[in-house]
């Protein structure tokens, strides 16, 4: 897909959140539902099964550098007017960080280590991440099931 030189807002939070669900699924963490359809929290949302701290750290990462490679001029990094939730994400991730590893200089270098991995595995993943997107797009709302299908037509067009 690619982004267009004015991405809506659409289909940022589509990548956002699906670059939440791809992360999850490929980690190991069931997928329940995943949405683009706003609440009065959230833009979208992406609802999994439980899982360790760490790995649930790379989920949350994971949607705001798609967002970034998908709109890297958009609010990735923190909440804009529109309501999306990199900064909630951002938050939910140093809160984690600090339950883990308190605020000094191993809590940095983990944050540094988590961010640049979880930029890494967006890039691995991205042929993924656009199919879940464009499947968001298309129908505002996936289930976990839903969501595999629209991972496997992506690595079908990958020819």
């Amino acid at each position: 897909m690619g982004a267009a030189p004015m991405a809506t807002r659409r289909e940022i939070i589509a990548h956002h959140e699906a670059g939440h669900a791809v992360a999850a699924h490929r980690l190991g963490v069931r997928i329940k539902r995943l949405s683009i359809k706003p609440d009065n929290i959230a833009s979208g949302r992406a609802t999994i099964g439980k899982t360790s701290d760490e790995t649930l750290i790379l989920i949350i990462l994971a949607g705001p550098y798609a967002q970034k490679r998908f709109a890297p001029h958009s609010a990735w990094r923190k909440g804009n007017t529109a309501h999306l939730t990199s900064g909630y994400d951002f938050g939910t991730v140093a809160g984690l960080i600090d339950d883990l590893h308190g605020n000094g200089t191993v809590a940095k270098l983990y944050w540094r280590y988590v961010e640049a991995k979880a930029e890494q595995l967006v890039g691995q993943w991205w042929n993924e991440i656009e199919g879940v997107a464009r499947a968001l797009l298309e129908r505002e709302t996936l289930t976990g099931n839903e969501m595999k299908r629209a991972i496997l037509a992506a690595h079908s067009l990958e020819v």
